[in-house]
């Protein structure tokens, strides 16, 4: 999309003033000071300094060092990733603080349907930034997007690999992997990230079959060293964040995020996708036994992640 309809986009869902529009469009042709923006746009010189800060602390534009300093979008794309990222972030915790005034009188039991890949999505975000303790059963194709988010932040890498999954043929029928596009699933991305460097509590329980295929598929496309890499690495981060993962050697159909205070869980069935959240602290009691069970009857990754070498050295 130009990004002059991002802009535009901006400023009619975020209420961008448009003095913010013109500052925008013309950091976006070259690196500017102050007066030479007031120059460029026709913005009065006592004006231009509220402006310039609301787009600083909005992550929009960047102010280099020096006299007189400069104004730049030195990668625009990914500043309106953070500003929406900020924005969605300020919504979560407005919803958070209403919801704990109304839990004051009542308990909230909430059941709401999830229609689409990309409102599924936004409720993992929501239950990411307001939550702290998560367990997570991870039903099919969903499993590689988890181990690559533990993997180095490099989005061009991150889109190769869900590329290498989307031209699979066993998971060419997944409304997961083929509906979400790229600057969504790069946000929950960063979502993960954010939550494993907060030493937020994550227990993962993986479906070995779609382990094993992500394993195959790394393999093919990266080569075993660089697999070996990201074994030993995912090795490390498991003991430097809060994360223990299990892999089952059973068929189940579904997808469950369990946190505190709510259960999101999605069925899906080739290109069909149903999604409910729940927010009850019985259905969380519930979810939680279940998934304490099968944990009982799987294996840490560990014991997995030692047979990569074994099973594809010389392949």
């Amino acid at each position: 999309m130009e990004f002059s309809k991002i802009i535009l986009e901006l400023k009619n869902s975020f209420s961008l003033r448009k003095n913010h529009v013109l500052i925008l469009e013309a950091l976006e042709k070259e690196n500017l000071t102050a007066d030479e923006i007031c120059s460029k746009t026709g913005i009065p010189k006592g004006r231009i300094y509220e402006l310039l800060n609301f787009l600083l602390s909005s992550g929009l534009i960047e102010k280099g060092k020096g006299t007189p300093a400069y104004y730049s979008m030195m990668n625009p794309q990914e500043n309106v990733r953070n500003f929406l990222k900020k924005k969605f972030d300020e919504n979560v915790e407005k919803q958070t603080q209403v919801m704990a005034l109304l839990e004051e009188k009542s308990e909230i039991e909430e059941i709401k349907a999830i229609n689409g890949v990309e409102e599924f999505c936004f409720a993992l975000m929501e239950a990411l930034k307001r939550d702290n303790n998560f367990r997570i059963i991870m039903g099919k194709e969903a499993s590689p997007y988890t181990f690559h988010t533990l993997h180095p932040k490099d989005d061009d890498d991150f889109i190769k690999v869900r590329k290498m999954l989307i031209e699979n043929s066993d998971l060419r029928q997944s409304p997961v992997i083929l509906s979400v596009n790229d600057s969504t699933v790069l946000q929950l991305n960063r979502y993960f990230n954010e939550a494993f460097s907060a030493q937020k509590s994550f227990e993962y329980i993986f479906l070995k079959e779609f382990y094993d295929l992500y394993v195959d598929l790394l393999c093919k496309t990266f080569g075993l060293d660089k697999v070996l890499w990201r074994r030993d690495r995912l090795e490390k981060q498991l003991a430097e964040f809060n994360i223990k993962m299990y892999v089952l050697d059973e068929q189940f159909p579904f997808y469950a995020f369990i946190s505190e205070k709510e259960v999101i869980t999605v069925l899906e069935h080739k290109t069909s996708f149903s999604g409910i959240k729940i927010r009850s602290q019985k259905a969380v009691n519930i979810f939680r036994d279940l998934f304490y069970d099968m944990i009982h009857r799987a294996k840490p990754i560990e014991y997995h992640q030692m047979q990569i070498e074994e099973k594809y050295k010389g392949k």
